[in-house]
């Protein structure tokens, strides 16, 4: 197993589009993953007899996580959780995955050599 690659230690931005407006993806801060993190473990400590609040908790964490990780294109700003909420939920699925991957976040994707490490790549989601 080899040790982290220090290469290249530039902040990892990826673009995407919604609906046709252009953002980008920013990998979290160690706040920020800290702060995803908080509200993960405080939807998991509901009681079992409270899934549907559970689930709702879970739902607003990944939310919190794209949130704070897209930022519009055109003024740099970030985009606000309640207007992620408005977003499709196909799109936050694949959105919250990938700001988990290029924050290194996954445990079992910690493993190995991210093959990400400063590639971009243009995701084109709800462009239709």
């Amino acid at each position: 197993m080899s040790g982290p690659n220090y290469e290249n230690l530039s902040i990892i931005e990826e673009p995407f589009k919604v609906n046709g407006e252009e953002f980008f993806l920013r990998e979290l801060s160690g706040e920020d993953v800290g702060r995803y993190r908080d509200a993960v473990v405080e939807a998991a400590s509901i009681p079992e007899d409270k899934m549907k609040e559970r689930m709702q908790g879970l739902a607003e964490a990944d939310m919190l996580i794209v949130s704070m990780a897209s930022f519009r294109k055109t003024d740099g700003k970030n985009v606000t959780v309640e207007e992620v909420r408005k977003w499709p939920h196909r799109l936050l699925k694949p959105l919250a995955k990938r700001v988990k991957k290029i924050s290194e976040m996954n445990v079992e994707e910690d493993s190995g050599p991210s093959s990400q490490s400063g590639e971009q790549s243009d995701t084109q989601l709800g462009s239709k």
